[in-house]
């Protein structure tokens, strides 16, 4: 349990914590191996033999849009192409088709 104390000089009591008898070191922490730089670490079951180097550099530099399907909406469509096509017809059901007449302005 802890002691109550007062400090030099106030009146303010200070809490300290009740000796436990257990050094507080810190444990020298051991100094990781850095692995050789000249080692390969490259798995046999990898080859790169017929590799092409930046082939699809052109395309990483555009971007990518990525976009996650559910396993349901995963099973309706084929492919990226029929996502692409069910995407167009619901963008051309969902536009907003402008009238011949101008609409009213509210007043502010």
């Amino acid at each position: 349990m802890p002691s109550v104390v007062p400090a030099l000089g106030s009146s303010v009591r200070v809490l300290q914590a009740a000796p436990s008898g257990i050094a507080m070191k810190k444990t020298p922490r051991r100094v990781a191996e850095r692995p050789d730089p000249d080692r390969d670490t490259m798995r046999p079951e990898y080859d790169f033999s017929h590799g092409v180097r930046g082939v699809t550099a052109a395309r990483y530099r555009e971007g990518t849009n990525v976009i996650l399907l559910d396993p349901d909406v995963n099973a309706l469509v084929p492919d990226s192409a029929a996502v692409n096509e069910a995407l167009r017809t619901f963008a051309r059901l969902v536009k907003p088709r402008r009238s011949a007449r101008p609409r009213p302005r509210s007043a502010p």
